[in-house]
């Protein structure tokens, strides 16, 4: 079985099962032989299984699990409604944001069927909705 190594830097290499088995407990920098790439430890984001099916929905908009909006600008979610000063897109922070690096942000209705059901009990109270 072979795995898919995802960076934060944003790109992935696949690796062996060799590969994988020989990184437990190494820190710093890994070389890779099967594709010839050098990785430091620091810079990883995930590792899963190659055969692993991730079904991003064809989705190029979203929301992250604190509410905030995101786009997919060339494969990458970023802030979909702030620039930086130079107005280019702001880069989401993947240990903040971990539903990016794993491409599982969710869809504008599965946002808004999570928030109903998180304040269905709220509105027999009296209080106060986001709706």
């Amino acid at each position: 079985m072979n795995y898919i190594v995802h960076v934060f830097g944003g790109f992935s290499i696949e690796i062996t099962e060799r590969e994988y088995k020989g990184m437990e407990g190494k820190e710093g920098l890994l070389f890779f032989p099967s594709c010839n790439t050098t990785i430091n430890t620091s810079s990883i984001a995930i590792i899963r299984p190659k055969d692993l099916k991730i079904d991003d929905k064809g989705q190029t908009t979203g929301r992250l699990h604190d509410g905030t909006r995101v786009k997919k600008l060339f494969g990458h979610w970023v802030d979909a409604e702030m620039v930086d000063h130079d107005g280019k897109p702001i880069k989401l922070d993947p240990h903040y944001y971990p539903e990016v690096v794993r491409d599982e942000v969710m869809t504008e209705d599965e946002w808004n069927n999570q928030t109903k059901q998180l304040y269905a009990g709220e509105e027999k109270k009296g209080l106060p909705t986001n709706s």
